[in-house]
């Protein structure tokens, strides 16, 4: 007999390590007319580095290998610019211009760039070709090949899934015809088939390739799809963020698991535009910054995380139906035939304090709200972008006296798909409007 020794299956298993997240923030900030990319760290004690300034520029991507960043600068005024790389070590960043055939669809809507997953390569828009297709640069040479659909724009937010297979990417109104609105499209980049999987915008793709996600029109809601765009899973902004529930530039990290985005907001809902990192499978947002007021573009390299333990849940829905379904739906409504009717008792009207580039304020509307029709058969599946309350008088936003609080009024709604329609409308503050996750426009009060 041995003494002082134990069996094997007599040792208790070790406790299994437990892994903390931790990984490196970049982003764009607006320093009084001058766009800077920062940088800064998330600790595993779950503290973040104060911020660094890496270099002059706009819409960092971090490298495959999470070593380097590429990002643009702006070359004139007309959205050209140049696109350049830069080492992610802030004591010598050493940033190099790849080319100066580059651009911006529409500056400060979209990411123009990302790393093919190569390391050798970016992908963007470019200012040749009259700015139609895409181009993928060669970080050594400069040299640019054309692909995509070279008779069309592209407008921006490119991903590839880690293998390089799928690049997704958002395309233009051109894309579809009958639409208004941006589609998101799912590249195959062996046969160049095209699949619109969503309208909306922040078009990417997890590493896998498994999941692709956009954010929907008024950015209230993440919808993540599954490769076969058949089931979706929906994560509700105001569920997730800790802030007033909108959230925009998003982007895949590194990780299956995780997503860069940043609040959508300041100054309409008063809170600083701040960058999360959302966890999809626990359905929380970890923060990155605090107070920045604007973190654009943010992309996150995850350096350890927390391994994908769980499926997301996911609903069976046709993409391509809902594509359809919102064509007919906008189809109908231009023809003007009657779509749903509610009435509405109006409860406050606030204002809203006008952005820089835009020369009238919005308004936040408080109702009680009345469903007098029903959904039909035809509208069901169908997007639809939240309930807004048209205030428009002589082309600009003011109170009218039709719009007194405690008043009731008749609206008569329609689908909607068209961004600039937001500029004549004012934006509502009520959020319990969802009848059945189906949300309207309002086109007309009586």
């Amino acid at each position: 007999m041995i003494v002082g020794c134990s069996k094997v299956s007599d040792v208790p298993p070790a406790p299994a390590a437990e892994v903390s997240l931790s990984g490196r923030l970049l982003y764009s900030h607006d320093d009084d007319g001058i766009w800077n990319v920062y940088l800064e760290s998330l600790l595993a004690d779950g503290t973040t580095t104060a911020p660094v300034k890496l270099v002059q520029g706009r819409y960092p991507r971090w490298s495959p290998d999470g070593t380097r960043l590429a990002f643009w600068r702006s070359e004139g005024e007309d959205h050209s610019g140049s696109l350049w790389v830069a080492s992610a070590d802030p004591e010598t960043p050493d940033p190099r211009l790849v080319t100066k055939n580059a651009h911006v669809a529409s500056e400060g809507l979209a990411c123009p760039l990302d790393w093919h997953p190569d390391g050798l390569r970016l992908i963007h828009l470019p200012r040749e070709n009259d700015r139609k297709g895409l181009a993928l640069t060669s970080i050594a040479s400069g040299e640019t090949a054309l692909f995509g659909r070279t008779d069309l724009r592209y407008t921006g937010e490119p991903q590839y899934s880690a293998d390089g297979s799928i690049l997704n990417i958002r395309g233009s109104k051109a894309h579809i015809e009958g639409l208004s609105w941006r589609p998101v499209l799912s590249i195959d980049t062996a046969t160049g088939e095209h699949t619109t999987y969503a309208i909306g915008c922040c078009s990417s793709i997890s590493p896998s390739g498994a999941w692709s996600a956009n954010n929907t029109p008024l950015h209230r809601y993440m919808d993540i799809w599954s490769s076969d765009f058949k089931a979706a899973a929906s994560l509700r902004a105001k569920s997730v963020l800790p802030t007033h529930g909108l959230w925009d530039d998003w982007h895949w990290s590194n990780h299956e698991r995780y997503i860069t985005t940043r609040s959508d907001g300041f100054p309409q809902s008063g809170v600083p535009d701040d960058a999360f990192l959302i966890d999809i499978v626990a359905q929380k947002a970890i923060p990155l910054t605090t107070g920045a007021r604007g973190t654009d573009w943010p992309d996150f390299f995850v350096d350890s995380g927390l391994p994908n333990t769980a499926a997301i849940k996911a609903i069976p829905r046709d993409a391509l139906a809902e594509v359809e379904a919102f064509k007919e739906a906008k189809r109908k409504g231009a023809e003007g035939i009657p779509t749903i009717v509610v009435r509405a008792k109006l409860r406050a009207i606030n204002p809203i304090p006008p952005k820089s580039t835009r020369a009238y304020p919005n308004y936040l509307i408080d109702a009680e709200w009345e469903l007098l029709e029903t959904l039909t058969d035809e509208w069901i599946g169908s997007r639809f972008t939240a309930i807004h309350y048209g205030i428009k008088e002589d082309k600009e936003i003011g109170e009218t006296t039709s719009l007194e609080v405690g008043t009731t009024h008749t609206l008569t709604l329609q689908p909607w798909d068209a961004r600039q329609d937001l500029h004549n409308l004012g934006r509502l503050g009520f959020d319990e409007l969802n009848f059945d996750r189906k949300e309207f426009f309002v086109v007309e009060s009586n």
